[in-house]
Order: C-alpha cells, then sequence, then structure tokens
C-alpha cells in the first residue's frame, strides 16, 4: 500500500441533502483532527479487583486552523453556520481522504454544530480562525434521524 499523506486529504460539507449529497471542500484549512471516542461503561463488582467495560456511545471533535477570508464559499457558509440557531447551525461534514468525485474515497461523515470559531489575528501572521471546533449534532431529514458513518463514494 502507498503512504497515505494527509495532504491528499479533504474536508467538505454538505450544501444539498443526505440523501443527495453535494460535497462544497472547505480548502483553505490547516490541518484537521478528528478525534473519535468510543465512551465505555465501567463495570465494578466484588467478585473481581479488575474492572470490566462496555460498550457505550460514540463522541467527535473535529478541529481545523481556518483562513480568515470573507467572501470566500466555505468561510461565509462556515461563519453563518456558526451565529445561526436551529438546523441552521448545523451541516452535514464529510472528512475524507481523497476527492469526493473519486470513486472508492472514504471517510467519516458526520452532521455537526459548531462549537468554537476563535479569530485570531497576530502581526505577524495571516489572520486565522484559530482552533474551529465541530460537535456531533442531532440531525434529522424527512423525519428520520441520520446517524454518522463511515461513507465510501461509488460513482
Amino acid at each position: 500500500m502507498p503512504c497515505d499523506v494527509g495532504f491528499d486529504h479533504k474536508l467538505y460539507y454538505n450544501s444539498a441533502t443526505h440523501a443527495s449529497p453535494t460535497w462544497v471542500e472547505v480548502a483553505q484549512i490547516g490541518d484537521v483532527s478528528a478525534d473519535v471516542l468510543r465512551r465505555l461503561a465501567e463495570v465494578l463488582v466484588r467478585e473481581s479487583r479488575w474492572p470490566g467495560n462496555c460498550v457505550g456511545s460514540f463522541d467527535a471533535t473535529i478541529t481545523f486552523p481556518m483562513l480568515y477570508n470573507p467572501g470566500g464559499t466555505a468561510f461565509d457558509a462556515l461563519r453563518t453556520m456558526f451565529f445561526a440557531d436551529g438546523t441552521s447551525a448545523e451541516k452535514q461534514f464529510y472528512i475524507a481522504d481523497g476527492d469526493s468525485g473519486t470513486n472508492g474515497t472514504q471517510g467519516l461523515r458526520i452532521a455537526c454544530v459548531m462549537e468554537n470559531f476563535p479569530w485570531k489575528s497576530n502581526l505577524n501572521s495571516p489572520s486565522m480562525i484559530d482552533q474551529v471546533t465541530l460537535r456531533p449534532s442531532y440531525f434529522e431529514e424527512s423525519g428520520s434521524r441520520v446517524t454518522p458513518d463511515w461513507y465510501t463514494i461509488s460513482a
């Protein structure tokens, strides 16, 4: 298997529906971190000094720095998302290992709300949104809950 370099990975948001997505690349960003966590339920009983763990729920935190670029498609969409309420405050994202138009591209598809949108303006560096933080949201489409999944493009 060839070396898989993070530079070739992409972050997208969905500007259409879950059933028929239109992926818009968020290109003016730095390193993307998708910390996916499986929570555990600890079982402590007197029959053993060792705890046992049961599988619990999942959680995720997605972070990335983004160039401050008012007027840019992705910047404006994410800024609008941050300041919105209700369903306008959530978007579906796709953290993919390649281009969304390429058959076989895969990654985490997850609806999120934005928890953090910190604007950093240092004297000697580009103005940045320092560490955008996305968290899973309760997302419905056509009256049905849409949960995160591992999504593979099949054209």
